[in-house]
C-alpha cells in the first residue's frame, strides 16, 4: 500500500481526529523497514478545520470545500486551504 486513505462517514464530513491519530499510531509502528507511510483524509476537510489534521495527515483529498460548484473552483478557497497546509500546524 502506497497511501493510507481515510475518510468520514460521508461525503464532506472529516473522519474523527481520534481514528486519524489511531491511523497514524500504527501506521508508526510498522515503520521497521520503511522510513514513513502516508496518511490521507479524503472527505470533510477545509480551511475551518484543516489545522486540527496537520500533524497526522500527510495529504489532503479535497473537493467540496473549495468548489463554487461540481467541478467549478473558488480560487480564493483553493488559495486559503493550501496556505494554512503549507503553514503547518
Amino acid at each position: 500500500v502506497d497511501v493510507v486513505t481515510t475518510s468520514g462517514d460521508e461525503t464532506g464530513v472529516p473522519p474523527p481526529i481520534a481514528k486519524v491519530r489511531a491511523m497514524r499510531a500504527a501506521l508508526s509502528g510498522l515503520a521497521q523497514h520503511v522510513d514513513t507511510h502516508t496518511l490521507a483524509l479524503a472527505s470533510g476537510i477545509s480551511a475551518e478545520n484543516v489545522r486540527e489534521y496537520l500533524n497526522d495527515a500527510d495529504a489532503f483529498l479535497v473537493a467540496s470545500s473549495i468548489e463554487r460548484s461540481f467541478g467549478d473552483l473558488d480560487p480564493v478557497r483553493v488559495r486559503a486551504l493550501a496556505d494554512l497546509i503549507r503553514g503547518g500546524a
